[in-house]
């Protein structure tokens, strides 16, 4: 499926019905990537949990060539990356939280923690990008009754 271009000032812009596997917590306005492909970004215009295959409504203001979107891809959301805490509490505000975390030179590691109970991530090395799905989280904050 190619979601056309529509142009950012158009008032009527080209709405594409996505079927997903998940809704997840998307939100109309998110932005959303096409696995690691940075320059495929479709926007969120409708969210819907209860239809059966659940789906989205998307439009795309960004690459002129269209977004290809096939299924298994993953569509990584972009308006609010998982956030790491240098804490187990989510306390500590210096370091201020992050949406990414280096390496350290040295050993090669990076540390942190993760509110989210599931999350994606990417990982660059030079110019190659590669896409982890469903990394368990660190549960900060959790507690069970």
């Amino acid at each position: 499926m190619v979601v056309p271009y529509s142009d950012p000032e158009d008032p009527n812009p080209t709405i594409v019905d996505l079927p997903v596997l998940h809704t997840g917590s998307l939100q109309v306005n998110d932005v959303l990537q096409v696995d690691a492909t940075t320059t495929q970004l479709l926007n969120v215009v409708a969210v819907y949990t209860a239809a059966e295959p659940p789906y989205l409504q998307v439009s795309n203001s960004v690459a002129p060539a269209g977004v290809a979107v096939s299924a298994g891809q993953r569509l990584l959301r972009k308006t609010s990356n998982t956030i790491f805490y240098i804490d187990p509490t989510g306390r500590t505000t210096s370091p201020a939280p992050t949406d990414f975390v280096s390496t350290d030179p040295n050993t090669g590691r990076a540390g942190g923690y993760i509110r989210a109970y599931r999350y994606d991530y990417t990982v660059t090395f030079g110019t190659t990008t590669r896409v982890y799905i469903d990394a368990v989280g660190s549960y900060v904050l959790r507690s069970i009754h």
